[in-house]
């Protein structure tokens, strides 16, 4: 018997909520300082970092705009910034300029303002340019910001408007009680939250990965891997896939979670992109170097064309994949970034057609 109305609409509000839950988890643990603003620059909403490197408070934000914390002398110029966009002059203005903190200082920061799509709101995010002679790659975070508002903007927005749509349809068959119609209409929006929550979830766990510190110990890889491919059992099992794995993986130090989350992602892509390929294979190997290792993940599916390689391994980059391939262009990036903070380096070659294999280097544990 399907079940009654009332019923399922709660369901279906309760999956929203745990999605906005996602988002407001993204929103406290993204460590790029950011705010969103009105039309006259006011403060609608910070984020933790935005209050630390500002040293202020939410109470101290209330009724200021982003032109209060400048200086005299910098006021002009972030002025004209801000009317660049409400003027629609431009959908992305770069701005250098100095904020008084909450103790008086001024600190030089760069400023990326974007509006935020179907709203008249604005989003500010700040670079802390005191960072920029320690290693902090502006422009590698403001193309990765950047990315994040086409994402936002494009990949979320179509099952929220698939869940507006079939919401609608919902009310006005609701008094037909078509149980059938009404079954696919849930089945359809189901679908979509789960995609939507899978979307922000991927976000939540990229933005953590910048925001966590490693926490680096003797890790087996054979253990990693290991679960990895339990979880995986029943998919390997459903696309008849054969997996090779060298049982000698070698221990090396680092964070146990987010080596299991980079074997995790690259094996999660070798099955959605393994194709029609007979017999279907993943091999998990391994090589050693003199001061570091060589692991490898290698399928022999639909592959990677030549003109997407360059670009594979950055943040929403899906490397030409087929439409019906579901994913939100984050795990790839988010093992380049693991990877990377394990100081190693990472790397892939790829052939229409024949497979793809990902290479990357951890060091080996020193005495």
């Amino acid at each position: 018997m399907f079940p009654q109305h009332e019923n399922d609409t709660s369901s279906f509000i309760s999956d929203v909520s745990q999605s906005e839950n996602f988002y407001e988890s993204i929103f406290k643990y993204l460590s790029v300082p950011f705010a969103v603003l009105d039309k006259n620059g006011k403060l609608v909403r910070t984020n933790p970092a935005f209050l630390e490197l500002l040293s202020a408070t939410p109470q101290t934000n209330r009724q200021r705009t982003l032109l209060d914390f400048a200086p005299i002398k910098e006021k002009a110029k972030l002025a004209e910034a801000l009317s660049g966009l409400n003027t629609k002059q431009t959908q992305t203005v770069v701005c250098e300029t100095a904020l008084v903190d909450g103790f008086g200082f001024e600190k030089r920061v760069g400023i990326v303002l974007n509006p935020l799509p179907g709203s008249d709101l604005l989003l500010a995010c700040l670079f802390d340019k005191s960072q920029v002679c320690s290693g902090c790659d502006v422009a590698r975070t403001t193309n990765e910001l950047e990315n994040l508002f086409l994402l936002i903007s494009h990949n979320l927005k179509s099952p929220i408007v698939a869940i507006q749509g079939f919401t609608k349809l919902l009310l006005e068959h609701a008094a037909a009680r078509d149980q059938e119609e009404l079954r696919h209409y849930f089945e359809r929006i189901q679908k979509n939250t789960t995609r939507l929550e899978k979307m922000v979830n991927n976000l939540l766990n990229y933005s953590k990965l910048a925001a966590k510190p490693l926490e680096a110990k003797e890790v087996s890889l054979n253990q990693v891997v290991t679960q990895v491919l339990i979880e995986n059992h029943f998919r390997f099992k459903e696309k008849n896939i054969r997996v090779k794995f060298a049982e000698d993986l070698p221990a090396v130090r680092g964070d146990a979670e987010s080596l299991a989350m980079l074997y995790f992602n690259l094996v999660d892509n070798s099955i959605k992109y393994i194709g029609n390929a007979r017999p279907a294979e993943i091999e998990i190997g391994w090589e050693a170097k003199p001061r570091f290792y060589v692991f490898r993940v290698k399928d022999n599916g639909i592959g990677v064309a030549e003109e997407y390689q360059d670009k594979i391994f950055e943040v929403f980059q899906r490397g030409g994949a087929p439409a019906e391939i579901e994913g939100s262009g984050l795990g790839l990036a988010m093992v380049k970034r693991i990877v990377e903070n394990h100081g190693g380096v990472i790397r892939m070659t790829s052939r229409v057609g024949a497979g793809t294999t990902v290479y990357f280097t951890l060091p080996k544990i020193t005495a």
